[in-house]
């Protein structure tokens, strides 16, 4: 049995917090679900601070570390957990939320709407290894909008066991019905009991028309929600829940890859992974080459390297004067990028994963915009925003030789040295990366989770 799961539980109930847990409960509380915990609460005001003290109160008990959290207004609450268990990394995110919602893209927006009745969910919940759970009937209305809204065919077989288990399909009927209409509800509930899912597909447009009629929200409850959804954004700008982890290292020391399997493996760790590459720059100004920005689906990934040979000598003809400006712009580019949209996406929760960053200009000086100032570049690299986790990849040179034979071995061994110097970053380590990768990422997860 999970003690964190349980125990929490059981402080929620005992501390007066009525909830219900709307899915990814069947091995709860023995085993942690592979998705999200999704937690039904009444809302009330402060209901979500409190929940959070009482969480956090047994995950320190347990041993579990907050590696992340997002808060959206009145409606959630997400609390990112982790912790080493037999030399393993697990990751669990319980959304607690008080209304049952479903978002639907219109032309300028998404609109929430809020199906079942909080209070109905909580009220006619049931038991399931000690823990309370949604009724059948609201369970299977729950899937059925998001099989039909949110596109999840994978949970076409559980709604096929739900209609099969029902004992009264009368309530199934009242229940779908309340949400879908008369007519389109007993629509759908035949549809599933026939296995018929292309049907709901083909008739989509009758659907939402008739969802969309019965569950619009009051204009007082959207103003009420979009104005603490300002005040949360304001605070969680100002002390944002996210990371920003940036891996350094010469070329052929692993970065993307390393990069890439961290964000394949934990993908559900946080709100997001966001992969992205910020050596090659500008990315939110335009280029001075007249290129336009590199900020796109690619993310200014350059063109292939390989077989390409740099000597680490800075070229014979080039202007100090205008390479000086274009290391300004791109140390505005930096500064305004960050602030402008890396900042908005870590006050969102999400883990923004990058190889390589502004420091790439001093600790090679002659490959990146050569001719500038050093001190200049110390300066301006120096004020520019800091990652939250900075990570030195270390490699042997002769390894790096021979993985990608671009540089000479001199320059690689000054590369390396330089990365060691950088003093940047809230939370600096160097990681070695001379054997297996799983090695690497395993020290990468101790720093990213904060764990020991």
């Amino acid at each position: 049995m999970n003690e964190f799961i349980s125990k929490a539980f059981e402080e929620l109930e005992r501390s007066g917090v009525d909830y219900c847990i709307l899915r990814n409960y069947g091995e709860l509380p023995h085993t942690l679900p592979k998705g999200d915990v999704d937690i039904l609460i009444e809302y009330r005001y402060g209901i979500f601070n409190y929940v959070e003290r009482i969480v956090a109160r047994i995950a320190r008990s347990c041993g579990w570390s907050l590696h992340a959290r997002l808060r959206h207004s009145v409606v959630s609450l997400n609390l990112y957990y982790s912790k080493i268990v037999y030399g393993k990394v697990q990751t669990i995110n319980l959304e607690f939320s008080s209304v049952v919602a479903v978002y639907i893209k219109t032309k300028y927006r998404e609109v929430g709407y809020c199906y079942l009745h909080t209070s109905d969910v909580i009220a006619t919940r049931k038991s399931h290894n000690g823990l309370h759970v949604i009724s059948d009937e609201y369970e299977f209305v729950h899937l059925l909008c998001e099989l039909l809204f949110n596109e999840k065919e994978k949970y076409e077989e559980r709604l096929i066991s739900l209609f099969s288990r029902i004992p009264n399909s009368k309530n199934l009927k009242e229940v779908v019905a309340a949400v879908f209409g008369d007519v389109v509800g007993e629509e759908l509930v035949g549809a599933v009991g026939e296995k018929k899912f292309d049907t709901l597909k083909s008739n989509l447009k009758k659907i939402y028309e008739s969802f969309e009629r019965l569950n619009r929200s009051s204009r007082y409850w959207y103003f009420f929600r979009d104005l603490m959804s300002v005040k949360e954004h304001f605070v969680q700008y100002l002390f944002p829940a996210g990371k920003l982890c940036v891996i350094l290292g010469p070329d052929g020391s692993g970065k993307t890859f390393l990069a890439d399997r961290f964000a394949a493996k934990h993908n559900r760790a946080f709100s997001k992974i966001r992969r992205i590459h910020l050596g090659n720059r500008p990315i939110i100004l335009n280029s001075l080459r007249g290129r336009g920005d590199t900020l796109g689906e690619r993310n200014q990934v350059d063109a292939n390297q390989e077989g390409k040979f740099h000597d680490g000598k800075m070229p014979e003809s080039y202007s100090r004067s205008y390479n000086t400006a274009r290391f300004i712009y791109h140390y505005m580019d930096y500064v305004l990028h960050y602030w402008f949209f890396l900042r908005v996406k870590i006050s969102n929760g999400e883990l923004v994963l990058s190889e390589r960053y502004i420091y790439d200009y001093v600790v090679s000086p002659d490959r990146y915009i050569c001719g500038v100032p050093l001190w200049i570049k110390s300066l301006l690299s120096g004020l520019t925003p800091q990652p939250d986790i900075l990570i030195n990849l270390v490699v042997d040179p002769i390894v790096l030789l021979d993985r990608k034979r671009e540089l000479p071995l001199e320059l690689l061994e000054k590369e390396q040295a330089g990365y060691r110097n950088i003093k940047k970053g809230k939370v600096r380590v160097n990681v070695d990366n001379k054997g297996e990768p799983q090695m690497a990422i395993s020290q990468i997860e101790k720093v990213v989770f904060d764990l020991k």
